[in-house]
């Protein structure tokens, strides 16, 4: 999926027939694509994130029963896994 999106935005800057070279001289549009994809690109994904946590109804309370029956369920294979080990 990363190269779908870098060959799209160099498609953007009107590279269509070649790819930018590392001899090419460094243009302001290169500098502010790879800019926007190396920074912008985080912070959109940043905000989804936060957006799909809103609407999570996930409370501290619930959140403290969640830890403690994972910390149940490890002992638990924890538990079995000596159990084994020492037959």
């Amino acid at each position: 999926f990363a190269a779908v999106i870098a060959t799209g935005a160099v498609a953007l800057l009107g590279y269509t027939t070649t790819m930018p070279q590392p001899t090419d001289p460094c243009t302001s549009a290169i500098f502010w694509m790879t800019l926007s994809l190396k920074f912008g690109l985080p912070l959109i994904g940043w905000v989804i994130t936060l957006v799909a946590m809103r609407e999570c109804p996930l409370t501290k309370e619930e959140m403290v029963n969640v830890q403690k029956r994972i910390a149940e369920k490890k002992a638990a294979a924890q538990s079995e896994f000596y159990k084994k080990q020492l037959q």
